[in-house]
């Protein structure tokens, strides 16, 4: 029986995938692991690599891309661990890093989701958690909090360095409410109670919107500051600027329309109309493709539900 399920979605991902996999292989070495791979209908032959090359893993193919949330669904479903961590493909993780999530689940059984703090291949601090999403306080987080927490965390990494030759600090957490679905550990009771990842988002904002629903349910959210995973960032989205954009800002509204108020809601449409406008100056609507999501961005904005 497997300590811990892993889920990967991928859509054409095919580039990051022996990292990733390489990475979750050595990890199985020290917890056991079952490896699902739900595959978006890619074209690059992302399915049939791991079939040949990584055996042991469960692959699980959709017809078409059904986007983030409804794919790790379909591979929760599939899984079989009461700890689940949902990880994207572009994710390489550091040593002994699942092990000191899972440990930490087993002894703190009040948290109902967990996440490391995620660098970047440029060893750069990525934001990963945060507190609750309003117009102002992503204004706030954008333009000035993110700068104060790269700093505090690249202090950590250094005095971890600093430490390592010394007896291992106790891994202390931190309260948060969301965490990054690259790299999100559930236990299966939270995720269950808080009714999985809400499918009316294709791409973006799944991962606040679970962490909220699962602190709701009274479970704890925590990051673990001094464990890291390596994330690339855009594997699925990175030839898709602007459609990937589209999905950034409909997820957006949805999730406004949902948890925050009207207010917060009409300055978030007026903010994007502006940035619509500023768009259209730089000659982002370019052809008939660009031209085709200029106008699916105008009918996002027009809708009420």
């Amino acid at each position: 029986m497997a300590d811990l399920s892993v889920i990967l979605v991928n859509y054409n991902g095919r580039r990051f995938l022996e990292p990733c996999l390489e990475s979750l292989i050595n990890e199985n070495r020290l917890i056991p692991l079952e490896i699902i791979f739900v595959d978006n209908a890619s074209t690059d032959g992302s399915a049939e690599f791991v079939k040949r090359y990584f055996s042991d893993v469960t692959v699980i193919r959709n017809k078409k891309n059904a986007g983030f949330s409804r794919a790790n669904n379909r591979g929760f479903a599939y899984s079989g661990a009461d700890l689940i961590l949902f990880l994207n493909t572009d994710t390489v993780v550091e040593p002994g890093a699942l092990k000191k999530m899972v440990d930490w689940m087993n002894t703190h059984p009040d948290t109902g989701a967990l996440g490391p703090v995620l660098y970047g291949s440029d060893d750069r601090y990525q934001v990963s958690f945060g507190g609750r999403r309003t117009f102002v306080s992503e204004l706030l987080e954008k333009t000035l909090l993110n700068t104060a927490r790269r700093k505090k965390i690249a202090r950590m990494a250094r005095t971890r360095k600093s430490r390592r030759k010394k007896t291992p600090r106790v891994i202390r957490s931190k309260k948060t409410v969301w965490l990054s679905g690259a790299a999100l550990l559930v236990r299966r009771d939270a995720f269950v109670e808080a009714g999985g990842f809400d499918e009316n988002y294709f791409l973006y904002f799944e991962d606040i919107d679970v962490c909220y629903r699962i602190g709701q349910e009274g479970w704890k959210v925590k990051v673990l500051p001094r464990v890291r995973i390596y994330h690339e960032g855009g594997a699925s989205t990175a030839a898709l600027s602007l459609r990937s954009r589209y999905y950034y800002r409909q997820s957006q509204l949805y999730f406004y329309r949902k948890y925050n108020s009207r207010l917060s809601s009409l300055l978030l449409r007026q903010y994007l109309r502006l940035n619509l406008v500023l768009l259209s100056l730089k000659g982002a609507w370019r052809g008939s493709r660009g031209k085709k999501i200029k106008e699916d961005f105008h009918r996002l904005l027009r809708e009420r539900k």
